[in-house]
């Protein structure tokens, strides 16, 4: 039967054809116009042009036509902080003030906001203790109806580093290696390192946190054990040391030197090339609070006026740095970095297309390519029989103007439409 979104959401659902104007697979190819992604279940049964399939008119079956509408792979962030959503709220009071059972409600909300901007995946970069595996097993259990969350629970970090509270420091080989293991034994589905500094208080950017051999330890443990790892790195003596211990992805990498400046050091991003290390730029982190004072330029304090300056040398110092490693071929994927608020996701991908990356280049670095570098390219991130019914629509096209992506009109989860509770 024909059937509207809302009612394909109550009914009880057998065969479901979807039809839609362009289809976006996420592998490189070129669009499809006029194309029927089949389901069957939670799968893509098949992809077909759709004057070629005929109408599903079985039990239960749904034939849900999109019109003109762009249907293209569910949108993956692989860098998020689930538990917070705090805008205005520093990390300190946060972990001062909140339970972790109010971080955990407040992971489900913030999950399935991004979830109703079309990211039907996304990796959570660290939490305090092991929320976030809660997170992920309350998703799983479908107990509420949410994104497929990747979670590292603490992140490893030195005492006294970056996210400390989250009650994962570790010094020296033997103490990295150790936490490692306990944290696979505990269920984490990928390693979070923090390898500098970041915006704990306490903490400097431009200062390395591991030495290249504790993060090796920790390496040969992930590795061993066929997980991943990803390092937040700040400064460059932490992408050194990050990519000779050979992780396998780097988030922020702003090649932050011991003075403050920042250089972008052609000899590490060589090797990055070379092995294959996926490159997380996060480079939307600061652009919205930097486009809030823009907008009152005339009305601002001297420090809010310094404030807008440093946020948007930051901007484009990313925008800069995803250039070059964009013309040398490094992989790049997206990442929001959310923590002050969530379902803000496709101003990364503009900024991107700012970069030099075409829509199309940017859509697959939020999908195929991000799924393959958080480890799930076999299950999502295209659109191919056999991967997961995970699909996005929009009414614009974003292969022509990247910024349709902010307003998806249609998001599906494992052959399952999404409809975010009032």
């Amino acid at each position: 039967m024909r059937c509207a979104m809302g009612e394909w959401g109550k009914a009880s659902v057998g065969r479901v054809v979807i039809r839609a104007g362009t289809l976006v697979k996420g592998t490189g190819e070129a669009p499809s116009k006029k194309m029927a992604v089949i389901i069957e279940g939670s799968k893509i049964k098949a992809v077909a042009q759709a004057s070629e399939v005929p109408e599903a008119d079985g039990p239960g079956d749904i034939d849900v036509d999109l019109g003109e509408m762009t249907l293209l792979p569910g949108l993956i962030d692989v860098h998020t902080h689930l538990t917070f959503g705090t805008k205005g709220r520093k990390y300190e009071e946060v972990m001062r003030d909140d339970s972790d059972d109010l971080m955990l409600a407040r992971s489900i909300r913030n999950a399935q906001t991004h979830m109703a901007a079309g990211i039907t995946t996304l990796r959570d970069n660290g939490c305090r203790n092991r929320i976030t595996l809660s997170t992920r097993e309350i998703f799983q259990k479908g107990i509420f109806f949410g994104p497929r969350v990747l979670a590292s629970a603490r992140p490893i970090t030195i005492t006294g580093g970056h996210f400390w509270f989250c009650n994962g420091e570790a010094d020296g080989v033997d103490e990295a290696r150790k936490l490692a293991r306990r944290l696979i034994k505990e269920g984490v589905d990928f390693i979070k390192i923090m390898g500098s500094g970041g915006g704990t208080a306490i903490t400097d950017r431009r200062r390395h946190s591991f030495s290249q051999a504790e993060l090796a330890a920790i390496m040969e443990e992930v590795h061993r054990e066929g997980r991943l790892a990803t390092i937040h790195c700040h400064a460059s003596q932490a992408i050194r040391n990050a990519v000779s211990a050979g992780v396998d992805c780097i988030e922020h990498i702003t090649f932050i030197e011991p003075d403050g400046q920042k250089v972008f050091d052609q000899a590490v991003a060589d090797e990055i090339l070379r092995k294959g290390i996926f490159v997380s730029p996060t480079i939307q982190v600061g652009y919205r609070n930097y486009e809030q004072l823009k907008a009152r330029e005339p009305d601002l304090t001297p420090v809010e006026r310094r404030n807008m300056e440093q946020l948007y040398e930051t901007v484009l110092s990313r925008i800069e740095n995803v250039g070059r490693m964009l013309a040398m071929g490094i992989r790049i994927v997206a990442g929001t970095d959310s923590i002050a608020s969530f379902g803000d996701f496709a101003i990364g991908l503009e900024l991107f297309v700012k970069g030099g990356m075409t829509p199309h280049q940017a859509i697959i670095s939020a999908t195929g390519e991000a799924a393959r570098a958080i480890g799930v390219g076999d299950i999502t991130g295209t659109v191919e029989v056999g991967k997961e019914a995970d699909l996005v629509a929009c009414e614009r096209n974003p292969l022509d103007e990247i910024s349709a992506l902010n307003q998806p009109v249609v998001v599906i989860k494992g052959g399952k439409p999404f409809i975010l509770p009032a």
